[in-house]
């Protein structure tokens, strides 16, 4: 048996042959045949690109000078190198040497803006606590350490070389929270303006309020019995003094200025001698509280697309409201059902054979808990 003769040799067909793409050079010129890229190239491609990660708008708007100004950068950056190269060559014949010329760290372009350090206001009370911290000897490590805010040793070192005026400092609240040892240009007015500010705060607000005007006013009436010349109650000065002294401005609202507290302590006290005489489980309260049951919640979760286009109703604004009762034992042990008070004397919704309120329900012209309604809650709830 003879062995099968061997399978003729595959031969694959010849590529076609495709025309060279061109390349786009720097110059601005097409070629077919590529070139290495050189050093200027590199550099103003560098450009172009940090130009385009700072500035996007420039380059899409004005390509071409920006590329411009890229070869510009990358001929200046190899006549540079160039030069470089022909003085480090030509420096020992000179007499001197390049590298300790210019520096062991030459300067770097980076592209984009150069972010400043945010400036640390160091307080007084923080300068104190690093200049007795060293009189006791401590370590820099340590009392770097232990203060509330970061500071560098270099700062820490510096406020050293004033520790003497730290230490004549006093040590109240107001020269504590100072930044600047520059002392008040009128300690004494500032002293007689404060000490009027806590008289008429003193009062309360059912009085009168505190403005800036009112500050000015009486800055200025002081300053006239000191009989300073040149003041003016500015703006700037009221600010300044409020910052001193660690005074604030805040909007008020609700009512409870009007109350008189004094007389709300003294009640109060009464109140509970004469509680004293009963067991806990049969000291009662009672209290009332609003239920807007037609308002509905002014936030919601959408999807994060409709984030800037999702609006509310009118409903998360309705004021239809209904007042609950409730009431229970200072030990909790018993707790009353909670009564409601409407407006309506036979509300639309609890009308009809099984539509009764479940609630205790008592009527008023203004939903409120009156002395007839508590009348009514007594006798028919409570007892």
């Amino acid at each position: 048996m003879t062995d099968p003769p061997p399978p003729p040799p595959f031969n694959p067909p010849p590529l076609p042959t495709l025309p060279p793409i061109p390349i786009r050079l720097m110059e601005g010129t097409t070629s077919s045949t590529p070139r290495l890229a050189t050093s200027t190239d590199a550099i103003a491609a560098t450009f172009e690109a940090a130009v385009d990660r700072a500035v996007p708008v420039l380059t899409h708007e004005w390509p071409h000078a920006v590329r411009e100004a890229a070869q510009a950068a990358a001929a200046t950056c190899q006549g540079l190198l160039e030069a470089g190269s022909s003085t480090a060559e030509a420096s020992p014949s000179r007499g001197y040497n390049a590298e300790v010329a210019n520096g062991p760290h030459p300067a770097v372009m980076v592209a984009g803006r150069r972010r400043r350090k945010p400036r640390q206001n160091i307080p007084i009370g923080v300068k104190k606590q690093i200049v007795r911290l060293r009189d006791a000897s401590m370590p820099w490590d340590v009392v770097l350490r232990q203060l509330p805010i970061p500071v560098n040793k270099n700062a820490g070192r510096r406020i050293m070389q004033s520790a003497a005026q730290y230490r004549a400092m006093p040590n109240d609240p107001q020269t504590l929270a100072r930044t600047n040892c520059r002392d008040r240009k009128w300690p004494e007015l500032d002293a007689l303006l404060y000490k009027w500010y806590l008289a008429v705060y003193s009062l309360g607000h059912r009085r009168i309020s505190i403005t800036t005007a009112l500050l000015q006013e009486a800055a200025g009436m002081i300053a006239a019995q000191l009989s300073i010349v040149g003041f003016t109650a500015s703006h700037g000065y009221v600010r300044g003094f409020l910052k001193r002294h660690d005074i604030c401005n805040i909007a008020m609202h609700g009512q409870a200025g009007d109350a008189n507290l004094a007389a709300a302590a003294a009640a109060v006290e009464k109140i509970r001698r004469r509680l004293d005489a009963y067991p806990p489980d049969r000291i009662y309260n009672m209290d009332e509280t609003g239920l807007l049951y037609k308002c509905l919640p002014s936030r919601s979760y959408v999807p994060r697309r409709d984030r800037r286009s999702a609006r509310g109703t009118k409903a998360m604004r309705s004021m239809d409201r209904v007042t609950l009762v409730l009431c229970t034992n200072a030990t909790g042990s018993h707790k009353l059902p909670v009564a409601m008070v409407g407006t309506a004397n036979n509300p639309l919704c609890f009308r009809g054979e099984g539509n009764e309120c479940p609630l205790p329900y008592f009527s008023q012209k203004k939903s409120w808990m009156d002395k007839y309604a508590y009348a009514r809650w007594w006798q028919t709830v409570f007892l």
